[in-house]
C-alpha cells in the first residue's frame, strides 16, 4: 500500500479489511485511487475441517452442533466488512453446481446446546465442559483446532469464545506449515482450518470427497466417507450432458453440507 502511494506500484489487490481500513490519506482519490469491483471467477473458501476419525467427531451431530456455534454473519460483518458470502455447502455458492436448496447455517448457541444434549452431552462433573462416555470412556467435549494462518486467528478467537457458552471447550494452536501438512498426511488432528481455491469451472469432487481419497495421504484429510456420495461421484464422471451431470453433482453437494464435514 505504501509503494502504491508513493507511485512505485501501478496496481494491486486489496483485501476487504486493506480497502476499507488502509486507503484513507491526501494522496487517495488525488494521486491514487481505489476501486470496488465484483470479481466473477470461481470462488474458494475457508473452513474449519473435523477428523471423522476422532471419537468426538465420528458423531454428525456434534459436528452439526458446532456450525451452530461459529457467527458467521458477524465475522463477515467485523472482518470482512460485509464483502464475503456465507459457503452452504462444498463448493462456492455462486457455482452452477451448488445446490441452492442448502442454506447457511445460522448461529444459533441454543439450538447447538439442544443438539449437543439429544446426542447425549452433558456437565456431569460441573465443570462448565459437557462430557459423554464415549467407548466405555468419559470425554470431555474438549478438541484442538490446528491453524496454520496468523489472518486467521481472529475468527477462531471468536468461535473459542461462543463455543463456551454451549460448554464446548475449543483450543486454538497455531502451527508451522511443514508441520501442519504432516499433521493432516497422518491424520494426526481434531480439526484443522484451511481453505480450497475455486478450482475448475466444472466440478469434480473426488479429489476431496470421495473415500478412496482419503488413502495415501490424499486431499481427503479428514476421512470423510459416504458410499451415496462415492456412487454419484463415480457416475457424474462417466455423464457428458453437463445438465444430467449437474443434478447428480447438486445432489452431492446437498449430501456432502448435509454431513456437516467442514464449517
Amino acid at each position: 500500500i505504501q509503494r502504491l502511494e508513493k507511485g512505485d506500484l501501478d496496481f494491486n489487490a486489496l483485501s476487504p479489511e486493506e480497502y476499507e481500513q488502509k486507503t484513507s490519506g491526501p494522496k487517495w482519490g488525488k494521486d491514487v485511487f481505489k476501486v470496488k469491483i465484483e470479481n466473477k471467477a470461481v470462488k474458494g473458501y475457508g473452513f474449519v475441517g473435523w477428523n471423522f476419525k476422532s471419537p468426538i467427531f465420528k458423531s454428525r451431530d456434534v459436528r452439526k452442533a458446532m456450525s451452530y456455534l461459529m457467527n458467521r454473519e458477524e465475522m463477515n460483518k467485523k472482518f470482512r466488512f460485509g464483502y464475503s458470502v456465507l459457503a452452504t455447502g462444498p463448493l462456492y455458492v455462486q457455482s452452477e453446481y451448488s445446490n441452492q436448496d442448502v442454506k447457511p447455517i445460522p448461529f444459533n448457541v441454543q439450538e447447538a446446546i439442544k443438539i449437543l444434549k439429544a446426542d447425549g452431552w452433558s456437565d456431569s462433573d460441573g465443570d462448565a465442559v459437557l462430557d459423554k462416555v464415549i467407548d466405555g470412556k468419559k470425554t470431555s467435549l474438549t478438541f484442538t483446532i490446528l491453524n496454520p494462518s496468523k489472518t486467521f486467528s481472529k475468527y477462531l478467537t471468536m468461535y473459542k469464545e461462543d463455543a463456551k457458552k454451549a460448554g464446548v471447550n475449543v483450543e486454538v494452536k497455531f502451527i508451522e506449515w511443514n508441520a501442519f501438512i504432516k499433521a493432516l498426511d497422518e491424520r494426526n488432528f481434531d480439526a484443522v482450518t484451511l481453505a480450497w481455491s475455486g478450482g475448475s469451472l466444472d466440478w469434480d469432487p473426488k479429489q476431496i470427497w470421495h473415500s478412496t481419497s482419503a488413502a495415501n495421504k490424499g486431499s481427503n484429510f479428514i476421512s470423510y466417507s459416504n458410499k451415496r456420495v462415492d456412487k454419484l461421484i463415480d457416475e457424474a464422471q462417466l455423464i457428458l450432458d453437463k445438465e444430467v451431470r449437474k443434478t447428480k453433482l447438486k445432489e452431492v453437494y446437498k449430501l456432502i453440507a448435509n454431513d456437516f464435514p467442514y464449517i
